[in-house]
């Protein structure tokens, strides 16, 4: 036999099968095209392939349908869990990021002491007023108070300081100056105040040192707390109610607080230890007006301003 006839005789099964190469295909029927041995031998092999073959095919593309349908199926599942877990990456990361944000944004820091100064003034009553100059600063500033025993005769040293968010949003204006802390006598005298600072314990200047004259308070500065006495009177007599909402009984008694509130805007706009006023002026109340305050404000007069 030739060398011909056994390779396509080799190949006839595969072709028969349908699984031979295009190739090896054209091989074999050009082979049995010109040998008639070969041909007769290939029907014969066409003769003893089973009945069942044709269905063993069916199955077996079935099978593969079925296989495929199932890889097609796990690669779907596949990629709806992939997709699902970025999913749920991306919201525990975003979850993350609030958190951290908003524990970033609720954090503070001390500021340098160059960024801020902190003078002191006694009001006629002893109450001394703590004024913070924020040096224009357009980031919100916070007092910080904090107080150290000594070692000897349990003396204090109070500290007065300043610090800021670590993500802070920037004002349209400059910070004003003003009154941040007020010490009452009282609490001068039942304490043993060594010193007052400004800054903490690991960095500080002192500004006040027992023994030492706090400077008195200007005339405005006495005044604006004056009527800040007359407002808080007012106020917490309006506020003592069930729903804790201002009600007024009368024009009178709207139009008294009404005016306090401006009398007490225009003298703190005029403190010169609160200076440079950034907010803008406001108009001092005129003599008439100021001793019908100090009077304690007259019901029909009040009704026809």
């Amino acid at each position: 036999m030739k060398t011909e006839c056994e390779i396509a005789r080799d190949l006839m099964p595969l072709v028969l099968d349908e699984v031979a190469s295009v190739s090896s295909k054209t091989l074999v029927f050009d082979h049995v095209v010109g040998c008639a041995e070969c041909a007769a031998y290939m029907d014969k092999l066409k003769a003893d392939v089973p009945a069942q073959t044709e269905e063993q095919k069916q199955a077996e593309q079935l099978a593969f349908s079925d296989a495929t349908e199932k890889l097609k199926k796990k690669k779907r599942l596949r990629v709806i869990r992939n997709v699902m877990l970025g999913a749920l990456a991306a919201c525990v990361l975003l979850i993350a990021g609030y958190i951290g944000y908003w524990q970033l944004a609720g954090m503070k820091s001390q500021i340098p002491l160059d960024a801020y100064d902190i003078s002191l003034a006694q009001l006629k009553n002893g109450t001394i007023i703590v004024t913070a100059d924020y040096h224009g600063s357009k980031v919100p500033l916070y007092t910080t108070s904090s107080f150290e025993v000594t070692s000897v005769g349990d003396q204090i040293l109070e500290y007065i300081g300043m610090e800021k968010y670590w993500i802070s949003h920037e004002m349209d204006h400059p910070m004003q100056n003003g009154s941040t802390l007020s010490i009452s006598a009282d609490y001068m005298e039942q304490n043993t105040i060594q010193e007052i600072r400004q800054g903490t314990p690991k960095d500080y200047k002192t500004i006040w040192k027992k023994g030492d004259a706090i400077p008195a308070a200007s005339p405005e500065m006495e005044e604006f707390y004056f009527w800040l006495d007359e407002w808080d009177q007012v106020y917490d007599r309006l506020s003592q109610t069930t729903d804790e909402v201002i009600r007024f009984d009368s024009k009178a008694e709207q139009s008294r607080f009404t005016l306090l509130n401006q009398a007490m805007d225009a003298a703190q706009a005029s403190v010169p230890e609160w200076q440079p006023w950034v907010h803008g002026d406001v108009a001092p109340l005129d003599d008439a007006t100021r001793q019908w305050l100090l009077n304690g404000g007259d019901a029909q007069e009040a009704d026809e301003k």
